[in-house]
């Protein structure tokens, strides 16, 4: 079952505005490149992250903490 195309839109615009690749962001937080694929088509519902997988982004990223949580609230809001 697809879920609606809004709630996919953050994951993708999310990767994008951070500069990674699919297999950069799968490697990063430790899933396929798949089961990326499947969160951004929305086949299936993506999860939350895991502190482990949030602690990875930040690393491959180089990235503070504070800039991804920004980026990741300015798509939360421009889905609602």
């Amino acid at each position: 079952m697809r879920t609606e195309a809004n709630t996919t839109e953050p994951i993708v615009k999310l990767r994008q505005d951070l500069g990674l690749t699919q297999q950069e962001l799968a490697s990063a937080l430790g899933i396929t490149v798949s089961s990326l694929h499947k969160w951004e088509t929305g086949k299936v519902a993506s999860p939350r992250l895991t502190l482990r997988q949030t602690l990875r982004l930040v690393e491959i990223t180089q990235k503070p903490l504070s800039e991804l949580v920004e980026i990741f609230e300015q798509k939360q809001v421009a889905r609602n």
